[in-house]
């Protein structure tokens, strides 16, 4: 038996298997007939077997599931959904900001780049407005006391900001100008007493204010949070370990179980009197058989198929037949544990099934796991991986718990 012992996860930069497979032994998929009805898809195999045996299979597949999981599950550039999942953040976080602007119209909002909310209470912008006309009323009084003293002079206020005085003598005028210092002086000294006293109520706004608000704002980064989680997981993407996006295998590998009822059924006959064992490497026979494909077209994406469409395709890389057969696996065998093995640039599954002599097993979470090699072409039977994987087993990158 081939242990390796796996301490520690760690994933840094996920892709799928993008290198040269192979060329195909003998035993996999003879032949490949889909026919496609108004409510249902039925493919028909042949495949052969390492000991040269050939089998006849027919799988019928509903046809509107077929269709649910193609909409269900679109690969998309993963950078690009991160990117658009953040802008649509930071939109629904100034929306957010924006009701509580209607409740805090003393608070100012702000929203940096990483996606902090910063706050702070302000004078009011027409404070100032306010405070000009304040010292225009005072001075207004104060030049109707100085008129008073003296009735034959003047007092004009120009568009500057300036007096200009008119005086029946010069002693006067010095005396009216003086006075006039005076007052500025007094009105000044009231306008920064009332700077001071709504300064106060600023401070007093701000605590009571704080109070209250640090639980909306708080509220509001978690819904913010919780967001993007989500806007990910209506695409059937997940965050993994906070840098990656990955196709929410999990998820997807249960939400594929009733729609593979009809598949699983026509199994069973086909699986009949056989060890669990040999059952297992049967079901992979017909997994590895699907041809594999590096889904060109989604290079730079997380190029992934649904369990239904790797059938319904007949192609699959390896995360994508890695699903499939974890599902299959669970319809047979509910109570089995199966977990998904990220290698750099390639995935396989690990078995909760005892192992046997000459078996690659991992261990982790406190048990043995029995790896199993869905991807193909190659035939390989359950506890045996491909030889160029081996020497990567000490670096696994992902362990994904599916059932």
């Amino acid at each position: 038996m081939l242990r390796v012992l796996l301490f520690q996860i760690s994933f840094s930069i996920f892709c799928l298997l993008y290198i040269s497979i192979p060329i195909a032994q003998a035993a996999g998929q003879l032949d490949f007939v889909r026919k496609t009805g108004a409510s249902r898809i039925v493919l028909s195999y042949r495949l052969q077997a390492l000991d040269q045996s050939v089998y006849e299979l027919t799988l019928p597949l509903d046809r509107t599931a077929v269709d649910r999981a193609k909409e269900q599950f679109k690969p998309v550039n993963t950078q690009r959904l991160r990117k658009e999942a953040r802008a649509e953040r930071m939109r629904q976080t100034v929306l957010a900001l924006d009701e509580l602007k209607v409740d805090f119209p003393q608070v100012e909002f702000q929203l940096a780049d990483s996606n902090i909310i910063r706050w702070s209470v302000s004078i009011p912008d027409d404070y100032q407005a306010e405070r000009e006309a304040f010292f225009n009323q005072i001075m207004l009084d104060e030049i109707g006391e100085i008129l008073r003293r003296f009735p034959k002079s003047d007092i004009r206020s120009t568009k500057q900001g300036h007096y200009e005085i008119s005086a029946v003598s010069k002693t006067e005028l010095e005396n009216i100008n003086q006075d006039l210092e005076v007052a500025m002086q007094r009105s000044q000294q009231v306008v920064r007493q009332r700077d001071e006293i709504q300064q106060q109520q600023v401070q007093v706004i701000s605590g009571e204010v704080r109070k209250r608000l640090m639980a909306e704002v708080d509220l509001v980064s978690q819904r913010m949070e919780d967001f993007e989680l989500r806007y990910y997981k209506d695409r059937w993407y997940q965050e993994y370990q906070g840098n990656s996006l990955l196709p929410d295998y999990a998820r997807i590998a249960n939400a594929s179980l009733a729609d593979l009822q009809p598949v699983v059924l026509r199994l069973r006959p086909w699986l009949s009197g056989l060890s669990r064992r040999e059952a297992i490497n049967r079901l992979l026979l017909l997994v590895q058989s699907i041809p594999y494909d590096r889904l060109d077209s989604r290079v730079t994406d997380a190029g992934f198929l649904m369990p239904l469409s790797v059938l319904a395709q007949n192609r699959g890389d390896c995360d994508s037949k890695s699903v499939l057969f974890a599902a299959l696996l669970r319809k047979l065998y509910p109570g089995m544990p199966v977990s998904l093995v990220l290698l750099k640039q390639h995935a396989l599954l690990a078995v909760g099934i005892k192992a046997q002599r000459d078996d690659v097993v991992i261990h982790h979470a406190h048990r043995d796991w029995v790896l199993a090699e869905p991807v193909g072409p190659a035939v390989l039977p359950l506890g045996q991986v491909g030889e160029q994987y081996r020497s990567n087993l000490n670096n696994i990158e992902g362990f994904m718990r599916l059932f």
